[in-house]
């Protein structure tokens, strides 16, 4: 009986894992092919090497306990969440437009 409970805690861990190498990949890509236009496309990245970073951990520390993977997902939760919400904000103070531009574009 303890294979079927290691596998299912296992393919989980390799989901999530996954996942975020994913993420992580597209946001270096979007990173990179945004350089020119996204005011701060280093915490794009950033957000992309912390992706690609907790994935890695994920991978090499399957066997870790459920506690341990619960504070890695937490950290990651929130160095990836500021990291966005710098670059959120950032572009757009950058811009100049405000939310009601956004609703009502001017014409011409």
């Amino acid at each position: 009986m303890r294979g079927a409970s290691s596998v299912c805690d296992f393919a989980p861990r390799l989901l999530i894992a996954g996942w975020a190498i994913s993420t992580g990949v597209f946001e270096l890509g979007a990173a990179i092919a945004l350089r020119k236009q996204v005011p701060f496309e280093l915490l794009l990245a950033l957000s992309g090497i912390a992706s690609s970073v907790f994935s890695i951990l994920m991978a090499v520390w399957p066997a870790a306990g459920a506690l341990a993977l619960v504070g890695l997902i937490a950290a990651y939760s929130i160095v990836s969440g500021i990291l966005l919400i710098g670059l959120g904000s950032g572009c757009t103070r950058c811009s100049g437009r405000t939310r009601s531009t956004w609703a009502n574009p001017p014409e011409g």
